[in-house]
């Protein structure tokens, strides 16, 4: 009896990413002006296209590391549960972020006035 095929590595990292929910990124420490490694633990979506999507706060230490140096990177780990985890599936990427983009604003609200 023949194995069954293998998915495509294209398919594969699709599926990983689309069903992490979270992902660790990597990048350059800026508060202490060292650049030394930081690696956090994201949330992560999926684009339409297959990308990556994180929502990060200014807030956070990797938020201003991407400010200071806007290089990345990103792995996802979809090796839970197996017996060897080097052999589970593992996606990476090296990337410079886009830039940030500021949270669309509210219009101000109107108000009429009456009089009673």
């Amino acid at each position: 009896m023949a194995e069954p095929a293998q998915p495509k590595p294209g398919v594969t990292v699709r599926e990983l990413v689309r069903e992490a929910g979270q992902a660790a990124l990597a990048s350059a420490l800026a508060r202490d002006g060292s650049g030394r490694p930081y690696a956090s633990l994201v949330l992560s979506a999926c684009d339409h296209d297959g990308s990556p999507v994180l929502l990060l706060s200014d807030l956070a230490d990797h938020s201003k590391n991407l400010a200071s140096e806007p290089k990345a990177s990103l792995l996802f780990d979809g090796t839970a549960g197996r017996a060897d985890p080097l052999t589970g599936p593992r996606a990476y990427w090296r990337a410079t972020p886009p830039a940030t983009r500021a949270p669309p604003t509210m219009p101000a609200s109107r108000t009429s006035g009456s009089t009673a």
